[in-house]
């Protein structure tokens, strides 16, 4: 059994969100260092599966583009967990206890409050019949490339931790893009673009235990860069977080 007490991890983390404020350039993001106590994210590195419980997500995700550099454990998947190693299986269902708690997602929507306002006005909804969150552990190697996309209309923000040794691939964080109209926006249902006809606007920086979260608009545009060199292995954590039918306002315009 895992010995970690999450309402300790939750409110270290509570506080590191509390302590950041939002960003609206060119959309709606945040970007947090040292987000998980360091001994929490000491646990994590440790517990990394190895890539032989992990599958392609080309295999995973068949309505997407086709990921073959990417390979997944999904924590919705029971059996994935399961077939873990004893200690990494423990850990990780207590780790998704805390990461699907109503909890965490009170914390994150509170502070997106202002983006929530702004695509749901007058709106009232019950956060755990009207919302739902899944998440997983992502690994991606060389030649892994994501094109610019705003992610899918009933997303509400994705928040990426990002889980390397060391800092030696910073560069390769997820990067924020605009493209050159500026009049061009996408709900997220033509899924991704090439990178020609957009501008690299910033990089959010892949170093040990940062996150990199944003709230999905019209204008939400994001990717990876190709990644070129040799030997990599780009370990993050996922979390989405999506609305089961409402859509609301994307058009958030990127200002406050």
């Amino acid at each position: 059994m895992s010995n970690v007490n999450f309402d300790a991890v939750h409110n270290f983390v509570s506080n590191r969100f509390a302590n950041t404020p939002v960003a609206w350039d060119p959309f709606p993001y945040i970007y947090i260092s040292s987000v998980f106590p360091p001994a929490l994210f000491a646990q994590m590195r440790a517990h990394m599966p190895p890539k032989s419980n992990l599958k392609c997500a080309a295999d995973v995700f068949k309505h997407h583009e086709p990921y073959k550099d990417r390979f997944v454990l999904r924590f919705s998947n029971d059996e994935d967990l399961q077939a873990l190693p004893p200690n990494d299986r423990d850990f990780w269902i207590a780790f998704r206890q805390w990461l699907y708690s109503t909890e965490f997602a009170t914390m994150v929507l509170g502070i997106f409050h202002a983006q929530m306002a702004l695509r749901f006005p007058n709106t009232h909804f019950d956060i755990n019949t009207d919302f739902g969150c899944n998440g997983m552990l992502a690994r991606d190697y060389t030649n892994y490339a994501l094109g610019p996309h705003t992610d899918h209309p009933r997303k509400l923000f994705t928040l990426l931790f990002y889980l390397p040794a060391d800092d030696a691939f910073r560069h390769l964080g997820t990067s924020m893009y605009v493209p050159e109209n500026p009049d061009f926006a996408s709900d997220g249902d033509e899924g991704h673009y090439p990178y020609t006809g957009f501008n690299l606007h910033k990089v959010a920086g892949y170093k040990p235990n940062s996150m990199f979260g944003f709230f999905k608009t019209s204008h939400s545009f994001h990717g990876v860069e190709p990644i070129t060199e040799s030997n990599v292995q780009r370990d993050l954590l996922i979390y989405n977080f999506s609305s089961r039918e409402l859509i609301g306002n994307l058009d958030l315009n990127c200002k406050k």
